[in-house]
């Protein structure tokens, strides 16, 4: 992956800037110049820009998939065990998230998840944690 950083504030956002035959690579963030791009580091940056908004279009888990976890479902009262299936966004405005969890090929939302269900033997010990 093509990485650089501006040598005047340390910043990795950079964009191109064509001036004649040659391209330029400069700072977003205070503007200063960083270095003329060869034909093959502009091939490189503008890889290295795809890869990185193809990423940032997925929201990302911090609890790996396919993980067990006891969780309680946003309209029940009971305790379950499920599979992490990922993370959805729940409040655009506050950019909170809710949990995505499989329990016998149902699909539960949760906004708090216990990632260590080998300490919860039963569903009363799973309430203290709820």
């Amino acid at each position: 992956m093509y990485q650089n950083c501006c040598k005047k504030c340390g910043s990795t956002s950079l964009h191109t800037e064509v001036k004649g035959n040659n391209t330029g690579l400069y700072c977003d963030d205070c503007g200063a110049w960083a270095k003329w791009l060869s034909k093959d580091e502009l091939r490189a940056f503008e890889h290295s820009k795809k890869e990185n908004k193809n990423q940032s279009d997925i929201i990302e888990c911090e609890i790996p998939i396919g993980r067990l976890c006891c969780f309680k479902p946003l309209d029940q009262d009971s305790i379950y065990f499920g599979h992490m299936a990922g993370k959805v966004v729940d409040d655009f405005e506050n950019m909170t998230y809710m949990y995505v969890l499989v329990c016998d090929d149902r699909y539960f939302f949760s906004r708090k998840v216990i990632i260590k269900p080998n300490d919860v033997h039963t569903s009363n010990e799973a309430k203290r944690y709820f």
